[in-house]
C-alpha cells in the first residue's frame, strides 16, 4: 500500500507578492475614490429632508397658531413679547420675535434661555451656527417672511408688500408666496428670525446653490438660486413678488 509523507498531504497555500499586494491596495483605494463622493452626496441629501421636515412642522406650528388667535398671523418682532439681550453685549435690548413668542405659548416645549433653540428650528446643514440662549429667538435657522406681519415700526414702509398679519386669507395664488425659508443673518454666522429678500435665504443646500422653503399653501420644496436675484417682478423662486402681497409696493 502507498504511503504519502506528512510534507507532501499537507495542503500548500502561497504568499501575495508584493507586486500583487499593492494592485489590491490600489483597487481598494479607487473603489474607496468612487464611493466616498456617492455617500457624502447622500448624506447631504438626508440631511436637505430632514430640513424640509422641520420646515414643514414650523409652517405648520404657525398655521395652527393663526387658527388658534382668530386667524391673526403672529407679529415677527413685538415689544409685547418682551426684550432679550444679547449675551455678546447685554447692555442691547432687542424687541423678541415669533419664536419667543410660540415658546410662551406652548407651542414648542423648550426653555429658551436655558437650552437655546429645540431641534425644530435648527438645519442640520447649518453647521457652526450661533445658538446664544441669551437671544436664541432671534436666530432660529428658518426665518419667517417679514412681509406676513411686519414689525408695528415697518408697518407704516410695508403698505402694499404687507399681508397685513393675514396671509393665510391670501385670495391669490398662495402656492407661489413664501411663509419661511431657511435663513442666515447677512454679517454673521446665525440664522435669523425674518427673510425679507434673497439676502437673507441661506443657501445651504445642493452645493451651496439651494434653500428650503415653505410656501402659504403648506408645500415645502427646495428651490434653486445663483444667490443673487433682482428685486423686479421676475418668474424665480425668490423674486420680490413671491414675499409681498402686491406686486408692486
Amino acid at each position: 500500500m502507498p504511503t504519502f509523507s506528512g510534507e507532501t498531504s499537507r495542503s500548500r497555500t502561497r504568499a501575495f507578492t508584493l507586486v500583487e499586494l499593492l494592485i489590491v491596495i490600489l483597487i481598494v483605494a479607487t473603489l474607496i475614490g468612487l464611493l466616498l463622493p456617492a455617500i457624502a452626496g447622500a448624506r447631504e441629501t438626508a440631511r436637505a429632508t430632514i430640513c424640509a421636515s422641520r420646515a414643514s412642522q414650523v409652517s405648520t406650528m404657525l398655521r395652527i397658531y393663526t387658527t388658534d388667535n382668530k386667524d391673526l398671523f403672529p407679529r415677527v418682532r413685538d415689544s409685547a413679547y418682551g426684550f432679550a439681550n444679547p449675551g455678546w453685549d447685554p447692555s442691547i435690548s432687542v424687541e423678541k420675535t415669533w419664536v419667543d413668542l410660540l415658546v410662551q405659548k406652548e407651542y414648542f416645549q423648550v426653555e429658551l434661555e436655558s437650552h437655546g433653540l429645540p431641534e425644530v428650528l435648527k438645519c442640520l446643514s447649518a453647521h457652526g451656527y450661533d445658538n446664544d440662549p441669551s437671544w436664541a429667538g432671534s436666530m432660529p435657522q428658518f426665518g419667517v417672511n417679514v412681509n406676513l406681519s411686519p414689525p408695528k415700526q415697518l408697518e407704516a414702509t410695508a403698505g402694499r408688500r404687507s399681508f397685513f398679519g393675514r396671509p393665510f386669507d391670501y385670495i391669490g395664488d398662495q402656492s407661489s408666496k413664501i411663509l419661511l425659508a431657511d435663513s442666515k443673518h447677512i454679517t454673521n454666522l446665525r440664522g435669523w428670525a425674518t427673510i425679507g429678500n434673497v439676502n437673507w435665504v441661506a443657501l445651504r443646500h445642493s452645493g451651496g446653490q439651494a434653500a428650503n422653503v415653505a410656501y402659504l399653501d403648506g408645500h415645502v420644496k427646495i428651490e434653486r438660486s445663483a444667490g443673487t436675484v433682482a428685486l423686479t417682478d421676475v418668474p424665480t423662486p425668490f423674486a420680490a413678488i413671491n414675499f409681498w402681497r402686491q406686486s408692486t409696493p
